[in-house]
């Protein structure tokens, strides 16, 4: 209540009392606490955003490392490594016996790989929103890791995750680091059907334009052309048919292969013309001009310069 009326004093006194509350009921490591701790650095997050205080950010910075530390150390106690008597004593109760039974202790287990991993993305999220790239890619690496070890490596969530981290590294300078993990998502995603779906074409279009800022067109055109086939068939987004398709012939007017670059320009321009998504028609229109400048024949560049001028003035009224 306090958070959504911008008191963030009164906020923050609650979530404090609340970690301090939960702490004297259940000890310091566990889940809730964590849970707290990373929801009083959500509202310090919040609050130096919103009020422009940007001192704020080293408090945002404690309460999620101190979210991490409380959840190593909930994972290396249920996987057996720092067993303490108290959580003996603990995990007796809950449990009935003297020790876990194996199957509560695999759901303990995973509940706290899921809860380290959702904390790691957490933090690497406000690193990277801070362009502190060296401190978010760790914590992306090993937030992978451990929802790998916790749902396998096919699982729907494991493989956009994988994906998004090797969009990190393309947006970081880091392809080598990459690549590897696009064709990790790409088999997962095989493997389980996900590939056909626009979460799918996605991830081919990254990996495409990955190979195309390398100049491996052949590779880029596979890529790009799959992404194009899978919209295709789909009630696709226009925006995203529009943006996959330019892709697709600009990395075909860079094989020489120009009459096919043509050709797929030629198709989305009829697609898209009449469509309310003058947006999608402008993406294609502005690659269809810069084909024809390729070629060096202005006349049908100019054609085409005459559509994105009108289209222009079209989007100017609705706006």
């Amino acid at each position: 209540m306090f958070l959504a009326t911008g008191n963030y004093q009164e906020a923050e006194a609650n979530m404090i009392k609340s970690i301090d509350v939960l702490s004297s009921t259940h000890g310091a490591a566990h889940r809730q606490v964590a849970q707290g701790y990373m929801d009083l650095g959500d509202l310090y997050e919040n609050e130096s955003y919103d009020l422009k205080k940007p001192e704020l950010k080293k408090k945002t910075e404690e309460c999620y490392m101190k979210s991490i530390g409380l959840c190593e150390e909930i994972y290396a106690d249920v996987s057996g490594k720092t067993q303490s008597k108290s959580s003996e004593s603990k995990l007796a109760s809950a449990s009935g016996h003297k020790h876990k039974s194996k199957k509560i202790c695999e759901i303990d287990r995973r509940q706290a790989q899921i809860d380290l991993a959702n904390v790691l993305r957490h933090t690497a999220d406000f690193y990277n929103t801070d362009d502190n790239y060296d401190q978010a890619a760790p914590l992306y690496s090993r937030s992978l890791e451990l929802e790998q070890l916790a749902s396998g490596p096919n699982d729907k969530a494991v493989c956009k995750h994988k994906a998004e981290l090797a969009e990190f590294y393309c947006e970081t300078s880091k392809p080598q680091l990459a690549e590897p993990l696009f064709k990790e998502a790409l088999l997962s995603m095989e493997k389980t059907d996900q590939v056909n779906s626009r979460p799918g074409a996605q991830v081919l279009y990254k990996f495409g334009n990955l190979y195309r800022d390398q100049d491996k067109f052949d590779d880029a055109e596979l890529m790009l052309r799959r992404a194009v086939d899978i919209l295709s068939k789909l009630t696709a987004d226009e925006m995203d048919l529009a943006e996959k398709g330019a892709a697709l012939s600009d990395v075909l007017d860079k094989q020489g292969k120009n009459p096919e670059a043509e050709q797929t320009s030629e198709n989305l321009v009829t697609k898209l013309t009449g469509s309310e998504n003058k947006q999608a028609l402008m993406i294609v229109l502005k690659q269809y001009h810069k084909h024809y400048l390729m070629q060096h024949n202005k006349v049908e560049a100019d054609k085409i310069s005459v559509k994105i001028k009108d289209l222009a003035a079209q989007l100017k009224e609705v706006q």
